[in-house]
């Protein structure tokens, strides 16, 4: 069974490997893709027509754009996606779309059809060399640090500043402040308290909101950690309720798995 099975983790990576970014929409997937966004989340659309010189001069500088996003503070905040007006050149004429390429920003209920086509959107006119400047556009339209990592926690006593204001907590080091800032025990942060106890968190300043979705790459990417970790330590597959709990994992994978490659791989797994 553990040589077959790395069906399922050879699949798996395989659709990691090939995951899009940004997300390729279509006319027949719109109103799916739209609408599994979370509401207070914000879309950032490219239309755009794969025949048009410009259109292809400014792929990289998007594709970039949507790869910064992803691994950054606000990976949970905003999608970055994309049509192409030469296929679904009717779905393009419903946001009036004039010209390629257009990249439009909005909560996702803007770009609902046909509820939202009136609705006003963000576009952008900035420079199309650099995936940076679209970064820089969408965090001054939404009002967002954009900065590498995953949206964070700062505990009391590893922060910085005191008193009753600034961005840390009741050390001695770092920036003080007087004014309502993110600290803890300061004025007007974002605290919480733990059963009344003296270990408290705060949210740090610039961080996204925490996560409202989890996009298919991470799901993916788990699956194969996961399965790596499991046929790669001999232990776990020793005896008949390990063989029985790995059953399970893959009866689970094959019936309930968000991405058809890994549910394809896991049933063929369990044929073995």
């Amino acid at each position: 069974m553990t040589l077959l099975a790395w069906v399922l983790l050879a699949l798996c990576a395989a659709a990691h490997a090939t995951a899009s970014l940004p997300i390729d929409l279509s006319a027949t997937g719109w109103d799916a893709s739209i609408s599994a966004l979370p509401e207070d989340s914000w879309a950032v659309v490219e239309f755009f027509a794969s025949w048009c010189g410009a259109c292809q001069h400014f792929k990289p500088a998007y594709e970039e754009a949507a790869e910064i996003i992803s691994a950054s503070t606000a990976r949970n905040a905003v999608t970055v996606m994309r049509l192409d007006c030469a296929v679904e050149n009717e779905w393009c004429g419903k946001f009036g779309i004039q010209g390629y390429p257009t990249v439009l920003l909005g909560r996702p209920a803007a770009f609902k059809v046909p509820s939202g086509l009136t609705t006003e959107k963000a576009k952008y006119e900035g420079g199309r060399e650099q995936g940076q400047s679209v970064v820089d556009w969408v965090a001054k339209e939404i009002n967002m640090q954009i900065v590498p990592g995953d949206p964070v926690l700062l505990v009391a006593g590893e922060g910085s500043g005191s008193g009753s204001g600034g961005d840390g907590s009741n050390s001695s080091s770092g920036d003080s402040g007087a004014g309502g800032g993110d600290g803890v025990n300061g004025g007007g942060g974002n605290e919480i308290n733990a059963d009344n106890s003296n270990v408290q968190l705060a949210v740090a300043s610039q961080a996204a909101p925490l996560p409202t979705k989890v996009d298919l790459v991470d799901v993916v990417s788990a699956t194969v950690k996961a399965f790596r970790n499991t046929v790669d330590n001999p232990a776990l597959m020793k005896g008949p309720s390990a063989r029985e709990a790995l059953k399970d994992f893959l009866d689970l994978l094959a019936t309930a798995h968000p991405v058809k490659e890994c549910r394809g791989g896991a049933e063929g797994a369990e044929g073995a």
